[in-house]
């Protein structure tokens, strides 16, 4: 590869990443708010994806290093799965409800396609780092490359039977007022974010011969701590629960279930209810990302026996 002036071969990939990335997500937007069309929205992020882990091969050194070649597969083929998979659910559904308010807003949804912007980049870093500069390690195999792909591969499967298991739960009609408990969500309140987590932190281990050569890889470590951050405090868990968990607390029997599970089930890792129910508040917090802003916040979310006493 051709550097640019100025920038190392990994900085001119990483470089030009971030370029395609910005053209590719403002044309998206400019397409979603002219159209009012907001089906691309997560086809586009995943196939950002794409180009930057297939670009970045292609930039690297040659021949192609095995551990780049087996990388960008598995994010491929994990964005390809993620990318159909929401974009079913988005034409099943008929829109995406998460713009419903400022689809016809200019700013407020260009703010949305910049946060995309940083999102697949920042996350993207460790496997475009490992593409650009994979010649530099050592050819045998590790016992970070086997782990690494390992917890890719669990992480991929833990995120697509959590799907799956969710999508055939919801279709059922029975099933309106139920939380979804069966399967991976009966260790986890959102086992699909877990296995998420999980495959950027097999990319990242899977880099680790790469970054011992090229020890400036080791900041990409930003790829899976900024993925926990945005699923576990800005727009994965809490956009999921807190508020928005209005919908289980009826004073009936779904707000009873919803009670049952949300102080059984930890939000982010797999573990057994009947263990995890006898933690104490502050483990949960600090080992299971058990977040005070995942509660649901009103008079109406008392505990239904301390309803009963206050009416008493």
């Amino acid at each position: 590869m051709v550097a640019l002036d100025g920038l190392s071969e990994i900085g001119t990939a990483l470089t030009l990443a971030i370029a395609v990335t910005v053209v590719m997500q403002l044309t998206c937007f400019l397409i979603a708010f002219v159209c009012k069309f907001d089906k691309i929205t997560d086809l586009a992020g995943c196939a950002n994806f794409i180009v930057l882990a297939i670009g970045t091969l292609f930039l690297g050194p040659r021949p192609f290093d095995y551990r780049a070649v087996v990388l960008t597969s598995l994010v491929c083929a994990s964005r390809l799965q993620l990318g159909a998979y929401l974009l079913y659910r988005v034409l099943k559904r008929g829109r995406d409800s998460r713009f419903d308010e400022v689809r016809s807003k200019f700013f407020v949804f260009l703010a949305f396609w910049v946060f995309q912007i940083l999102w697949v980049y920042v996350t993207s870093l460790a496997v475009m780092y490992v593409n650009a500069a994979g010649g530099d390690a050592e050819r045998e195999l590790t016992a970070a490359d086997i782990s690494g792909w390992i917890i890719f591969v669990l992480g991929f499967t833990l995120q697509v039977v959590s799907d799956m298991t969710k999508q055939s739960f919801r279709s059922d009609p029975a099933n309106a007022k139920r939380v979804c408990d069966v399967g991976p969500w009966r260790y986890s309140r959102h086992p699909n974010f877990c296995g998420e987590v999980l495959m950027w932190w097999g990319v990242y281990i899977a880099g680790i011969p790469v970054f011992i050569r090229s020890p400036s890889g080791w900041a990409t470590i930003c790829s899976p701590l900024f993925t926990m951050y945005i699923l576990t405090c800005f727009s994965g868990i809490p956009t999921s629960e807190g508020q928005a968990s209005k919908r289980w607390y009826d004073g009936g029997e779904a707000q009873q279930r919803f009670e049952a599970y949300f102080d059984s089930t930890p939000p982010l890792w797999l573990f057994p209810p009947s263990l995890y129910r006898r933690f104490p508040l502050c483990l949960k917090r600090v080992l299971c990302f058990d977040l005070p802003m995942y509660e649901y916040k009103s008079e109406v979310s008392e505990p239904l026996d301390q309803q009963s006493r206050d009416a008493a």
